[in-house]
């Protein structure tokens, strides 16, 4: 049981030795960089940010006009037989082929339609923004859990240090009191005693190494990285002692990014209710075209047919019933709004529950902080 004991603890310092010399030491600053760089779900926002930005355009709210080109071609070969009255001859062609060619580049605008493509507009930028907000908020949340994870690492990796202590200290008594009962100085008792402590010290030292290298998966997930990277994190933390409880509620209520999704969210509803609003207005739009058509004939009187011009005209459409879609859309929009806000509210409630829960806790901690480093002096 001894040798196999020593046998155990040397090889564990051996490996842990080779792990130190392997492994770099992974410093916070570091790790939210590479967060910010390589996580997946930062990445997955910044794309849809791209998007939403790419879709706030003019073109895309039918703000410009629309311009189409068309061309088309019809080839036929029939059989033509044509009786004429008065004495004229007729025509009996077999296989008579026809060609009919045309063309045409028209224009389409909407000069009105109750300003719902303007809306439509602002309801593209409003969501553009959103997405921006969006985004910084699953950036923060990111480095949050970045922070959280180093240095819950951290501590899991200073109780590593000491459950291997308590280990080295469990193997040395464990063979002072072998050493005391093979010369009858003490009683198998005492033995067993101390070989129950080292077992459950051997098991604690493992269990701490599992959960190490467990939070170090984690931490290497949320980095974008291989979770078997080897790596060490550092143990120096800084803390803040300033931190003014009304100073952190006034920033939290104009800069917190959650608080800023619900008041987008209010702006997007406003803009989807101005957007269902103008469905009850008319829609008048503007075509124009210029086109030709050519047609030729191998049979009939008319072998060759042309026109070439310009086209242009007024559509106006005005909803007259649609079984009360549009008042429904319009209902609708406005209870979105309603909750969106309410939304909102609850959300500032929240947010300043939580500044001052976390301040509440962090002022006692902080004090017991400075306490104990006086009772390690």
């Amino acid at each position: 049981m001894r040798s196999r004991m020593k046998w155990f603890l040397v090889s564990v310092g051996w490996v842990l030795s080779v792990a130190v010399l392997a492994q770099d030491t992974l410093i916070l600053q570091d790790a939210v960089a590479m967060a910010l760089e390589y996580n997946q779900g930062i990445r997955v926002a910044y794309n849809d940010r791209e998007m939403a930005a790419n879709n706030a355009t003019p073109g895309n709210a039918n703000l410009y006009p629309r311009f189409d080109a068309n061309f088309g071609g019809d080839i036929s070969s029939t059989d033509v037989r044509q009786e004429f009255a008065g004495g004229q001859p007729g025509i009996d062609v077999k296989g008579a082929g026809t060609e009919s060619w045309n063309g045409n580049i028209g224009l389409t605008y909407t000069l009105f339609d109750g300003l719902g493509n303007i809306n439509y507009y602002k309801w593209l930028k409003e969501v553009a923004t959103l997405a921006d907000v969006q985004t910084r908020m699953q950036v923060e949340l990111t480095i949050l859990q970045v922070v959280t994870t180093y240095y819950a690492t951290a501590g899991l990796a200073v109780n590593v240090d000491i459950t291997r202590e308590n280990l080295d200290i469990s193997q040395d008594r464990y063979e002072r009191a072998r050493n005391r009962y093979e010369f009858s100085a003490d009683s198998k008792l005492s033995m067993l005693n101390a070989r129950v402590d080292l077992n459950s010290d051997s098991v604690n030292y493992i269990q701490a190494v599992q959960n190490l290298d467990n939070s170090k998966r984690d931490l290497n997930v949320l980095l974008g990285q291989d979770p078997a990277s080897e790596f060490f994190v550092s143990r120096q933390v800084q803390i803040n002692g300033d931190l003014d409880l009304q100073e952190l509620l006034d920033n939290a209520l104009v800069k917190n990014a959650e608080l800023l999704v619900f008041q987008q969210n209010v702006a997007v509803a406003e803009r989807d209710l101005a957007v269902a609003k103008s469905f009850h207005y008319p829609k008048l739009d503007l075509n124009a075209s210029y086109g030709t058509n050519q047609t030729f004939n191998e049979a009939g009187f008319l072998l060759e047919q042309g026109n070439t011009g310009y086209t242009a005209g007024l559509k106006l459409a005005i909803p007259i019933f649609n079984g009360n879609q549009r008042s429904i859309q319009v209902k609708n929009a406005r209870i979105a709004l309603e909750s969106n806000q309410e939304l909102y509210d609850e959300a500032l409630l929240r947010i300043e529950r939580d500044v001052r829960n976390a301040h509440q806790i962090y002022r006692p901690n902080y004090y017991i902080y400075g306490m104990e480093q006086q009772n390690l002096e």
